[in-house]
Formats: C-alpha cells, sequence, structure tokens
C-alpha cells in the first residue's frame, strides 16, 4: 500500500506557489498555523513582507502571536489599528489595548529589534515584579541606559508608577518613557 502524502511533504517553491495564490493575509496565517512547515514557508515567503506589519481590528492575539513567534526577528515595524504591535516601533491606535500583560512581554520576547511602543496598556497592572521583569526582557535584548527603549503610554498614572519602578531596577533608565497627549 502507497503511504499517503500531504501537503506538507510538498517542495517549498510548489508552497510558495500556494501562498501566492491566497488573497488575504489571513487566509495565509491559518494555512500557516496547520502545520511546523507551513509556518516555517510562511516565514520565508512573508519575510519582506513582515518588515512592516499592518494588523487590523480582527487579528487577536490568537491570530497574532504566531506570526511574531514565526516572523518576529524580521519585523521592523507594526501599526495595529482596532476598533475604532523584531519591530522597530509598535504604534497601537485605539482603547483598549491589545496586549495584556503577558501579551506585551511575548511581543517583547519575539521581537527582539522593537525600539518604540505607544499603547495605552489599560488593563495591565503596574507592580515592582512586572516592570522588573520588563527591564529583564530589554536588557536581554540589549538594551542599555545609554540606548533606551522607547515607551509612549496613554495613562499618566501607569507611566510614573514605571518610571518610579525602573529607578529602581537593575538598570534605572533602560526605559525612556514618556506620556501621549491626547488632544
Amino acid at each position: 500500500m502507497e503511504t499517503q502524502r500531504t501537503i506538507t511533504d510538498l517542495p517549498f517553491e510548489v508552497l510558495d506557489l500556494i501562498f501566492k495564490q491566497l488573497d488575504y493575509p489571513r487566509q495565509e496565517c491559518q494555512l500557516a498555523y496547520a502545520h511546523e512547515i507551513l509556518a516555517e514557508e510562511f516565514a520565508y515567503q512573508s519575510r519582506d513582507d513582515c518588515r512592516k506589519l499592518s494588523l487590523d481590528y480582527w487579528w487577536t492575539p490568537d491570530t497574532y502571536a504566531p506570526i511574531l513567534k514565526t516572523c518576529g526577528s524580521t519585523v521592523r515595524e507594526l501599526d495595529y489599528h482596532k476598533g475604532s504591535d523584531d519591530f522597530e516601533y509598535l504604534d497601537v491606535y485605539g482603547r483598549p489595548s491589545a496586549f495584556d500583560g503577558d501579551g506585551f512581554f511575548a511581543v517583547l520576547r519575539a521581537c527582539k529589534k522593537l525600539r518604540k511602543f505607544r499603547d495605552p496598556l489599560g488593563d495591565v497592572t503596574i507592580y515592582r515584579a512586572y516592570v522588573f521583569a520588563m527591564v529583564d526582557i530589554l536588557r536581554e535584548n540589549g538594551f542599555r541606559p545609554e540606548k533606551p527603549f522607547k515607551l509612549w503610554l496613554f495613562d499618566r498614572p501607569q507611566m510614573r508608577w514605571i518610571k518610579r519602578l525602573v529607578g529602581q531596577s537593575s538598570s534605572p533608565g533602560i526605559i525612556d518613557i514618556h506620556l501621549v497627549e491626547l488632544e
């Protein structure tokens, strides 16, 4: 009896042609989630596309997390337009934040080249261990007080707490924190 073959047995060149036939990024993502080999092909064929990634309201943590895991090292910029993000700049528009506390850490871990982050971080509780964990991740990503991570927040009390706790951490000054002024 013949062994059964699947789509993952196809050569990468054929898989690339299949991905190119899909009309929407969401379809590509769904195919990539089906198997590790398909995820590798997605990462390869979209390596230039993922340098600047624009996510819309239908992207949820379940849909963007695998993209960050697969392509995070190539992403430089992400725009996340919610309802009415390695990136170098992540700007999340709208409230509430698309990221909870763990989601924010997942972005920092997956996107080691992320240099700037602007987000409401609305429901994230700020406490010492959380900020110290953020500092540790940023140190692992190569940030130093001389070359800090830029964080823009919408909430003045959150900004003040983070600034105060970073000052008490092992790397004071590793985060250059600012308040987004809303008109």
